[in-house]
């Protein structure tokens, strides 16, 4: 609230009635003295805002006057560009360096990895003995006495490759006239 915003209220004061009575009237004071109170309290915060953001506002202007000081020092423009790109260029190496470090550790942990899981199946290759080879062998299936476990007589070995005709059912129409 600034004092602009204060809207002063004209009344007529009866003076008689506070010389008879003095609480009244030191009431009145004091009331008036907070009220003073209040609105120097008021103004002393806008004050202190409005300063903070001067000091603000002056901190970046000493800043570029810095940065502009530093370039009028050196032998031309384009060497404090050059400085700045150097430093740049230094940042982008480091980054550069940081990920081929975490690269290579990745790498690494795959080729752990990998060399851990070779190892584990090698070791179990070789407790687990390789089915024997059998050639020209025939297999005979065991066959169960009530014939639950027969295959269909359509799957023979040797009618596999030979195609078996499909037999298409047929729906009639209903003559009309015929219930």
């Amino acid at each position: 609230m600034s004092g602009e915003t204060i809207i002063e209220y004209r009344t007529t004061w009866n003076n008689e009635l506070f010389f008879k009575h003095r609480g009244t009237c030191r009431l009145a004071r004091r009331l008036i003295r907070k009220s003073v109170l209040i609105h120097q309290t008021r103004i002393y915060r806008q004050l202190q805002y409005t300063e903070n953001d001067l000091a603000k506002e002056l901190r970046k202007v000493l800043r570029d006057r810095d940065l502009l000081h530093e370039y009028c020092q050196s032998t031309s423009l384009s060497d404090g560009l050059q400085k700045r790109l150097k430093v740049l260029q230094n940042e982008i190496n480091n980054y550069n360096r940081q990920i081929k470090t975490l690269v290579k550790q990745e790498k690494n942990y795959w080729k752990q990895l990998e060399q851990t899981i070779l190892k584990r199946t090698k070791s179990n290759c070789a407790t687990i003995l390789p089915p024997p080879k059998v050639n020209n062998a025939t297999f005979v299936t065991h066959i169960d006495k009530n014939n639950e476990n027969l295959p269909p007589a359509d799957c023979n070995t040797n009618q596999s490759n030979e195609k078996t005709p499909v037999k298409v059912v047929r729906i009639r129409k209903k003559k009309k006239g015929t219930t």
